[in-house]
């Protein structure tokens, strides 16, 4: 009798251990933005950019939403103590986390349970690209392993525009937002996987141009290109996993001429780039529309204007 009440303590202390421990869980950090998922992702949080506003044309010039593994990736984060500061009985951390997104409609979707990194923190890449846009919420819920016992850890409000607001600066820039044109770096043998831009500009000399050699050819270190950034291709697959969507370009010149090239398909992550070969000074304005495969539906997706001067 005494060997089974020392084994029923023991049982009880392990699950006294697991519920304290469940307790004491505190978030001690969370927020929304940009984050560096290009390295080691799974062992340093590294965060880029908090703050927002945030608006979709920004953030698909600059990559964010090309893939959850970029340098400048768009999502949340949650911050708790290290994976093994919190392990049950049998040495698995005794906690996994949810989230919850509402969009701008009320929409809500539920998202996991996931298990923690080992220094204690979990990411989510946030592809909002292609809205809806307003104001978002993401709440982070704490579920423990053994009992299923959830509760709320910690939540984040944020604004998500499709366009840069009249005047607005783009966040931590000290400028302007710069339009999907400027060079892009297409040497390298990932320049279908990742957007590799070095400069975005509303403004362009043809002198300087030239002199880097950007109309080279469309495969040079630093490509004169447009560029158009949208959900990962496999959002718009058919029953047969072919993405339906393929994308057309229309560029009129300064003197009103107009050329159109495509159809063509999205790369894999969903962005597409056009190697822009011009010398005619002047305004361009450039076209993207989504060409749907089995329709041929045409969408204007976006519009952008650059200037070429000498």
């Amino acid at each position: 009798m005494n060997r089974l009440h020392l084994l029923f303590a023991c049982l009880l202390l392990a699950l006294f251990a697991g519920t304290l421990g469940a307790q004491s869980w505190q978030a001690r950090n969370h927020g929304v933005g940009l984050y560096d998922a290009s390295r080691d992702y799974d062992q340093t949080l590294r965060i880029v950019q908090t703050g927002g506003p945030w608006n979709a044309q920004d953030l698909l010039a600059q990559g964010s939403f090309a893939s959850g593994s970029g340098a400048r990736t768009f999502g949340a984060w949650l911050q708790g103590p290290p994976a093994d500061s919190y392990k049950n009985r049998f040495g698995t951390p005794v906690y996994m986390v949810k989230y919850r997104l509402t969009d701008p409609r009320g929409q809500v979707r539920v998202f996991g349970p996931y298990g923690f990194y080992a220094p204690g923190f979990i990411t989510a890449f946030l592809n909002l690209g292609s809205g809806p846009f307003g104001g978002w919420r993401i709440e982070w819920i704490l579920v423990n392993r053994d009992t299923s016992e959830e509760r709320s850890v910690a939540s984040d409000n944020f604004e998500m525009a499709e366009h840069p607001r009249a005047g607005a600066m783009n966040p931590g820039a000290g400028q302007a937002p710069a339009p999907p044109v400027g060079l892009l770096d297409m040497s390298q043998p990932d320049y279908d996987q990742v957007l590799h831009i070095l400069r975005a500009s509303g403004r362009w000399s043809l002198k300087a141009l030239t002199t880097l050699g950007a109309f080279s050819s469309g495969s040079g270190p630093k490509t004169f290109c447009a560029w158009y950034q949208g959900p990962h291709t496999r959002t718009f697959t058919n029953q047969y996993g072919t993405p339906v969507l393929m994308y057309k370009l229309k560029i009129t010149d300064p003197r009103g001429k107009t050329d159109t090239f495509g159809p063509y398909g999205f790369t894999k992550p969903g962005f597409a780039t056009h190697f822009l070969h011009v010398s005619t000074l002047g305004t361009y304005r450039l076209d993207w529309f989504t060409v749907h495969r089995e329709t041929q539906a045409e969408t204007l997706v976006q519009t952008t204007r650059f200037e070429l001067v000498p």
